[in-house]
C-alpha cells in the first residue's frame, strides 16, 4: 500500500499513440530492474558511519561539509528536511552547527573560515567526492588546508575525507597529510546515492533518523518496483511519456513546505543528468510554494503550454493545526485548480505528515521514475558523458594557468 495519502494524476494520459508499446516496455523494465541503487547499506557500513558521526559530534561544535554536485545534493535532502530555515545549508542540531559548502567563491570561503563564533579547535572539515578528482573539492581542500596552516593548525587534526575512489588525487592528499579517510562503494552513481554512504552521513549529522528513512525507501521500492504498486509506477512513467510526445519538455516539480527544498534541488540534478542525453530529456524546474506562485504562475497559466506539473505537499485538513498550515494547503489547492482550469497536466503527491517514512518513499519514487523513463527511452540512467567532458575542459584550462595555492 502506498505511504502517500494521495498519489494521483489529475489529467488524462492513457490511449495516446504509442501507449500500448510504451506500456509493454515499462512492464518489461519492471521485470529487469538494475536495482543496485535501491540496495540497502550493509549493517556494518551503517554502523561505521554512525560511529564516525558520533565521534565528530563528541569532539566538535561545528562540522563543515565541502563538496560539489551530487556529493552534497544527496545529503542536502536531509539537511533541508531537518534544518529548513536556511535551506539546509546552515543549521544547528543537538548543540552542533552543520554547514554544507559547495562554493569556490573566495569571499564566501574566507567568511566561512573566519567566522568568529567558532574557533579552529571546535570545527571539523569534511570533504566528500565520489571520484576524488573533482577540481572544485580539491581546491576547497587546498584553501582550507592553507588557511589552517596560517593559524598554526594541521588539517590532519580536524579533517575527514569521504571518497568513492581511494586511488585518486584527493585520496592521495588525505593519505599524505594523515587525514582520516572513509571509502564507500562507488558503483552507484552519485545522484542515485541519497540512501547510500554520503547521504546517510550528512543525514545523521543533521539529526535525521536514517534507519527510518532507509527502511521506508526499501518498503516503497518493494511496493512500487516489485509489488502491487507496479501499476501506479507505470501510470506515472507513462504520464511523462505522454506529455513529452505532446511537446511538453519541461517538468515542474513544486513543493509546499520548506523541508522539501533539498529534495527538489536533488531531483533537478537527478532528472537533468540522467535523462538529458542524445538529444532527449525533460528539463527539470524545481519550485517552492507559495513563493513561486508569485514569480512563475503567470507564465505557467498563460505562457506556452510546454510544461508538466507535479505538486507535493500536506493533504488538505479541514481542521488544520494552525492557520499557517491551512493557508499553505489552500495555496497548493488554489494553484492546482488554476492549472487544471487552463488544461495544464497536473499530478499531485500528498501526505499526512512529512516524516522520515514519507521522505524515504519520495526519494525512491524519484529514482525509480527517472530510472524507468531512461530505460524506456533507451538512455543509460547512470552515466553523464557531457558532464565529464565539461570537467575535463575545465581542468585543462585551469591547469594551464600554473596557479599555486600561495596568496589564497
Amino acid at each position: 500500500m502506498s505511504i502517500f495519502h494521495q498519489f494521483a494524476i489529475l489529467s488524462s494520459h492513457k490511449g495516446y499513440e504509442g501507449y500500448e508499446a510504451a506500456l509493454d516496455g515499462v512492464k518489461a523494465i519492471n521485470k529487469d530492474v538494475d536495482g543496485l541503487f535501491l540496495d540497502a547499506l550493509s549493517a556494518s557500513m551503517m554502523q561505521t558511519i554512525k560511529d564516525k558521526v558520533r565521534s565528530l559530534q563528541a569532539r566538535y561544535a561545528r562540522v563543515i561539509v565541502f563538496g560539489a554536485g551530487a556529493s552534497l545534493s544527496c545529503g542536502h535532502i536531509y539537511s533541508a528536511w531537518a534544518l529548513p530555515l536556511y535551506g539546509g545549508m546552515v543549521g544547528a542540531w543537538g548543540g552542533q552547527s552543520l554547514v554544507l559548502c559547495d562554493s569556490i567563491d573566495r569571499v564566501s570561503l574566507r567568511c566561512l573560515m573566519e567566522d568568529g563564533q567558532y574557533g579552529v579547535a571546535s570545527t571539523c572539515y569534511v570533504f566528500i567526492s565520489r571520484s576524488g578528482e573533482t577540481l572544485e573539492t580539491i581546491w576547497q581542500w587546498r584553501y582550507v588546508s592553507t588557511w589552517l596552516r596560517s593559524q598554526g593548525v594541521l588539517l590532519s587534526q580536524h579533517g575527514m575525507v569521504v571518497l568513492g575512489e581511494r586511488d585518486s588525487a584527493l585520496g592521495a592528499m588525505a593519505l599524505r597529510e594523515g587525514v582520516d579517510l572513509v571509502c564507500f562503494d562507488e558503483r552507484v552513481s552519485g545522484r542515485f546515492s541519497p540512501l547510500r554512504e554520503v547521504g546517510v552521513l550528512i543525514g545523521l549529522l543533521a539529526g535525521v533518523d536514517m534507519d527510518a528513512v532507509c527502511r521506508a525507501g526499501q518498503a516503497h521500492a518493494q511496493w512500487a518496483v516489485w509489488g502491487e504498486g507496479q501499476g501506479v509506477l507505470r501510470d506515472h512513467v507513462l504520464w511523462h511519456d505522454a506529455q513529452r510526445r505532446q511537446g511538453r519538455h519541461i517538468s515542474v516539480c513544486m513543493g509546499y513546505g520548506d523541508r522539501l527544498y533539498g529534495l527538489l534541488r536533488w531531483y533537478r540534478q537527478l532528472w537533468a543528468e540522467s535523462l538529458g542525453k542524445a538529444g532527449q530529456g525533460l528539463t527539470p524546474f524545481e519550485a517552492m510554494g507559495p513563493r513561486d506562485q508569485h514569480s512563475q504562475l503567470q507564465l505557467w497559466l498563460e505562457g506556452e503550454d510546454d510544461k508538466t506539473y507535479t505538486v507535493i505537499g500536506q493533504r488538505e485538513q479541514k481542521e488544520a493545526a494552525h492557520a499557517l498550515c491551512a493557508l499553505q494547503q489552500d495555496c497548493r489547492l488554489g494553484t492546482q485548480d488554476a492549472l487544471l482550469s487552463r488544461g495544464r497536466p497536473v499530478r499531485v503527491i500528498t501526505y499526512d505528515t512529512l516524516g522520515e517514512d514519507v521522505l524515504g518513499a519520495l526519494i525512491v519514487q524519484c529514482m525509480v521514475e527517472t530510472y524507468t523513463l531512461c530505460r524506456l527511452w533507451g538512455i543509460n540512467p547512470f552515466d553523464q558523458p557531457a558532464v565529464a567532458d565539461g570537467k575535463l575542459r575545465t581542468t585543462i584550462r585551469f591547469n594551464g594557468r600554473g596557479i599555486t595555492i600561495e596568496g589564497l
